[in-house]
């Protein structure tokens, strides 16, 4: 009699069991928005080094958080990034400052690994797209007119994408990211410079 009792109290445990998992593994959908704190790096122009300083810019757009089990999932996104650098030089005696701003479309398809519902963490590829960008170049307090030409940037650019992520419940999250771009700003073969996008990001998301 026993048996017959605990028998379909274990198909209903097992049952809500499956059910609560399938649920956990839901795929989601939502928004995120922050912001990018990010530099191009180190690059010489000429004869001369330069090291870029950190500038701040925005950055949002949409997410899809598509799990294969209630640990391991996919998490691409698609964003509007902006990006950048300045560096500031005296040279002789000569002030000089030069700000980049870089906007782009960022495609980061990243693999998730959740080892507790509160932590994701992520890596993966992105793939970046050139919308504009503006230069603007001081000498000495005398600002030149902004250069907005992008004939010499890459239009696509390949790079690397790894975080972290903090979920508040199962709609809210804060996320950090570090992203470093494997190809350089420039598409010049002749006179390349080794400038390359690269930083951290932290944004809210909010998944429906």
């Amino acid at each position: 009699m026993k048996k017959l009792i605990i028998l379909p109290a274990l198909l209903l445990t097992l049952g809500f069991a499956g059910q609560s998992n399938a649920q956990s593994v839901k795929p989601r959908f939502g928004i995120t928005a922050g912001s990018n704190l990010t530099s191009i790096g180190q690059f010489q122009s000429g004869n001369v080094n330069y090291n870029s300083d950190y500038v701040f810019g925005f950055k949002g757009g949409v997410f899809a958080d598509l799990p294969f089990t209630s640990t391991f999932g996919l998490m691409p996104q698609v964003l509007y990034s902006q990006k950048g650098g300045k560096v500031s030089e005296t040279v002789n005696g000569t002030n000089g400052q030069i700000k980049m701003r870089t906007n782009y479309i960022d495609v980061p398809v990243l693999l998730a690994f959740k080892p507790s519902p509160e932590i994701t963490l992520t890596v993966g590829p992105q793939m970046s797209f050139l919308l504009s960008q503006a230069t603007d170049i001081s000498v000495n307090n005398t600002a030149s007119p902004t250069i907005t030409d992008t004939q010499n940037f890459r239009k696509s650019i390949i790079g690397g994408n790894v975080g972290i992520g903090y979920n508040f419940n199962s709609m809210v999250s804060l996320n950090a990211n570090y992203t470093y771009d494997f190809q350089p700003l420039s598409n010049d073969n002749v006179n390349q410079s080794k400038a390359r996008n690269q930083g951290f990001g932290l944004a809210l998301g909010y998944s429906f």
